[in-house]
């Protein structure tokens, strides 16, 4: 049989940002090195040394998070890195959109004996009668797979290339979150 872990990660899904390159430069009045377009010392006459990538920050946060929530899964089913291929699904659960809530709806208030008192309009999160569960907004699906997958590589397994089957799905909820299921082939 083969071993399986299933992993929740709670909170609004991110999806992996692009990496961001800025100029290094270095001030030729005091010599500091800065990625700034004026140095601290006030002078604006710099000289361009090199590209420098870093990540985004918002990723960066939320592989972290990833990671947090992976090695307490692993630690508490006493599961060791993934070793062979793998199969591994995401299910991606966003906050669902003010545009796609229900605005009121309407609630009856009630004496004990069942007599109506007053009907209120109060908000609620529910989709409209129509509407999809599946989440359309702007997170690509391969990002967010790619941000989930890179914050458990080296924990749930060594490199992400060992995923042979898997597959991200995106819907909405009044429950954001992340699950991950991950299974030996």
């Amino acid at each position: 049989m083969s071993e399986s872990i299933h992993i929740i990660i709670p909170g609004q899904p991110v999806s992996k940002g692009r990496h961001r390159t800025s100029i290094l430069q270095q001030c030729k009045k005091c010599g500091r090195k800065t990625i700034q377009r004026i140095c601290r010392c006030g002078s604006e006459d710099l000289k361009a040394l090199a590209p420098v990538n870093f990540p985004d920050k918002d990723t960066v946060s939320y592989e972290n998070l990833v990671r947090l929530y992976t090695s307490l899964a692993m630690q508490e089913k006493e599961a060791q890195m993934f070793e062979g291929p793998l199969e591994c699904h995401i299910t991606a659960y966003f906050q669902i959109p003010e545009s796609r809530a229900c605005k009121k709806h309407l609630e009856s208030i009630v004496d004990k004996d069942d007599n109506l008192l007053v009907e209120v309009n109060v908000p609620c999160k529910k989709l409209h009668i129509g509407d999809y569960s599946w989440s359309l907004g702007r997170n690509d699906w391969d990002n967010i797979g790619k941000s989930v997958c890179d914050g458990m590589k080296g924990i749930a397994w060594r490199d992400d290339g060992q995923i042979s089957v898997g597959s991200v799905t995106k819907k909405y909820s009044d429950q954001p979150r992340v699950e991950i299921e991950i299974k030996e082939l």
